[in-house]
Formats: structure tokens, sequence, C-alpha cells
């Protein structure tokens, strides 16, 4: 049964499309040269319409897709996908150089109120500096319900320098 597989069918059903490319062909013809099951060329059909390679112009008639139409259709969504990666990359870049910045290393901070809406949404993320000074501990305090009050404490060891 390997000749009426789907795969089989599948194969010989494309050949005779790109015999005839760019002609629409009646499911008929295709049934009696394939020598077939309708039902079976018809599920191949559906496939291949879905995968884009067909068109379905009627219920019996079909015309097959050059792939120059699928491949403008890849080659689109290829550069899509290049902008984007361009732009994240780009995003990406840009927020190493705030992080590394004078000006974010002296005065980027979290209040209260910023921890409070990250506590509060459903997909929590919490941030914390990657480099805290040796003497400082931060804790959060948490009240009976096991909620966060979002009180840090920031307990040092010596006095606090100004880096300005």
């Amino acid at each position: 049964m390997e000749g009426n597989s789907l795969k089989s069918i599948a194969q010989r059903l494309i050949v005779e499309l790109q015999k005839e490319s760019g002609k629409e062909i009646s499911i008929n013809d295709i049934e009696e040269k394939l020598q077939v099951n309708k039902r079976r060329i018809c599920d191949v059909i559906n496939i291949l319409v879905g995968a884009g390679l067909v068109k379905k112009l009627s219920k019996s008639k079909i015309v097959w897709n050059s792939c120059s139409e699928s491949n403008s259709s890849q080659n689109k969504y290829q550069r899509y996908e290049e902008r984007v990666d361009k732009r994240i990359n780009e995003r990406n870049r840009e927020l190493i150089d705030l992080m590394e910045s004078n000006l974010f290393k002296q005065f980027g901070y979290l209040t209260c109120e910023d921890v409070a809406k990250l506590a509060s949404s459903s997909n929590a993320v919490f941030l914390a500096p990657h480099e805290i000074p040796p003497y400082i501990y931060t804790t959060v305090q948490y009240d009976s319900k096991n909620e966060i009050k979002c009180k840090i404490h920031y307990k040092t060891e010596g006095q606090i320098v100004n880096k300005s």
C-alpha cells in the first residue's frame, strides 16, 4: 500500500501540478491520472493549500502556486525577523549603556512604590542591584498574612559616602 500513502500521493500530485504550472487543474483529472481515491487526493490538497503551495479556485479546480511566491513570502518574513532582531539588539545595547552610565550608578534606584507595583502584579519580578557594597544589608518584611509590606531596611557598618 506504499503507493497510496499520503506521502506518495502528495509526491505524485506535486509532480503533476508542476507539469501544469500556472494552469488550473480539475481534481477529477488528477484522480484519473493518479488512480487514487478522490477523498485521499482532497486530503493531500487541503494540506498543500494550508502550506500555501496550492490555491483552490473552486470546489473541483486547483492551481499550483509557484515557488517564487512562497520564496517571496519567506523572504518577507525573514527580512521582518532580521529587523526585529536588530531592534532587540539595539535595545539591549541601550540598556547596557544605561546601566553602565555614571548617572545610573549614582542615581538609579527603586522606590517602595515601584516595589509595591511589582509585587501586586501577577507576573511579579523583583529587581535588585547587582553591585551592592558589602557593608549594606537588605531585608524585606512580611505582615501576618505573609504579604510583603514593602519596607526595606538598610543597615550599614560605617559611614555612607556619596561618590559624586
